[in-house]
């Protein structure tokens, strides 16, 4: 480096002299001084720390670093552990740190309790229920639902925590009031000496927590001796179908037989009282025999179709009216042809139905014999009665024709 001074004039050459000394001293010390502290940096050696993490939950982990660090803090930040509020730190942040030393960080837990049936939420860096229960400052006696000694990490989740206090338990005819800490109801029964069956009932609820003049009561459920009881097992049908035979045709092949059973009962007891009876086994002594039924399902066979309703043009048919009944022995047969006018004479009226002529003819005319005998057997009687819309005398030839008529169309 060259520095080049101009001497001013009427300035002494001892003073530029000295001004070059306090430069050349200014570079020197400036140079000594960045050397030392690369020469530090470069001398400091790299430290073993241990570094451990306990959050409640399992067994604590550790880990090994090496760091140039000096402050715990430093050294947390490079191992990229982090801090959060309630944990507790030891040896302090601030503190320095030497080789081989260790760091502990223990972390705060977050607990949900219920004491005397009241949640409360706590956070704590204790680690038992021992520790925990005096911590919270209660009344002596208080007592948690597990023991002293168990780590809070494994304990029920919410933790139960009782304190002392009066209640009463009704058992056995007899009513005691007593003073407990028990953390459940049922604990506090059977530490008064009172011993429960698998059936017998507690109210309230056995795993409740007990609150204060809180009543328990017990009921005792029993059961009497067992009692055999034979009863009947009814017998089903069974209905099999017959082609062969007509429907409605039924015929029993093999008649039931109800089977026979055996029930064991037992008699259920409220405080020695008995109450009702529970089906506890049964077994079968006599399987049932079921009835066999056949049934035909053969059509019968079909029955003449009805009359039609009509017939052409003539209306509906009516039934041809009965023949007449032929002559007895040693009879004739008579017929009565319609009256002819005599000339001379008035024409007579017809007569009505319900009427008889007003006056007879003075003679019949001579009644021709017939010509030919009707085709259907001669009657044997004449009709008890005329049929309707006739006249009350006798029965015409022409109206036997026209009997015969209306049956032929028919």
């Amino acid at each position: 480096m060259t520095i080049r001074l101009h001497r001013r004039r009427g300035v002494p050459r001892r003073t530029n002299r000295r001004l070059i000394g306090v430069l050349l001293g200014a570079v020197l010390v400036g140079l000594l001084a960045a050397v030392g502290a690369i020469g530090l940096a470069v001398a400091a050696p790299a430290r073993a720390v241990t570094i451990t993490v306990d959050d409640g939950t399992g067994a604590p982990s550790s880990t090994a670093v090496r760091t140039g660090a000096s402050r715990v803090s430093e050294v947390l930040a490079r191992a990229g552990v982090t801090v959060r509020a309630g944990d507790l730190v030891e040896p302090a942040q601030d503190r320095s740190v030497g080789s081989d030393d260790a760091i502990r960080i223990t972390r705060a837990m977050r607990l949900d309790l219920v004491i005397d049936g009241r949640p409360r939420q706590i956070t704590t860096l204790l680690r038992t229920v021992g520790q925990l229960l005096e911590f919270l400052d209660l009344p002596d006696g208080s007592r948690a639902v597990v023991p002293d000694d168990r780590e809070l990490r494994t304990a029920p989740r919410p933790l139960a925590i009782a304190t002392p206090k009066r209640i009463t338990i009704a058992a056995d005819g007899r009513t005691r009031t007593v003073r407990t800490a028990a953390p459940t109801i049922r604990q506090a029964v059977t530490e008064q000496g009172i011993r429960l069956g698998p059936r017998d009932q507690i109210a309230p609820d056995g795993t409740r927590v007990p609150t204060v003049d809180l009543r328990i009561t017990v009921t005792r459920i029993g059961s009497g001796p067992a009692v055999e009881q034979r009863e009947q097992i009814p017998f089903g049908t069974e209905v099999r179908q017959d082609p062969t035979r007509f429907a409605g045709e039924t015929t029993v092949l093999r008649e039931g037989r109800p089977g026979e059973i055996v029930r064991i009962y037992r008699t259920r007891t409220v405080n020695g009282e008995p109450r009702d009876r529970m089906l506890v086994g049964s077994r079968t002594v006599r399987e049932p025999v079921s009835r066999i039924v056949s049934v035909g399902t053969l059509d019968r066979p079909g029955r003449p179709a009805p009359a039609r309703p009509g017939l052409g043009g003539l209306g509906p048919l009516r039934p041809a009216p009965t023949a007449p009944a032929p002559p007895a022995p040693g009879q004739t047969e008579q017929y009565s042809l319609p009256r002819q006018p005599v000339p001379g004479q008035p024409r007579p009226t017809s007569p009505s139905p319900t009427s008889p002529p007003t006056s007879p003819p003075t003679s019949p005319p001579p009644a021709p014999k017939p010509t030919s005998r009707p085709t259907s057997p001669p009657p044997t009687s004449r009709p008890t009665s005329p049929p309707p819309g006739r006249d009350t005398g006798a029965t015409s030839r022409g109206d036997i024709e026209g009997t015969e008529a209306a049956a032929s169309l028919r």
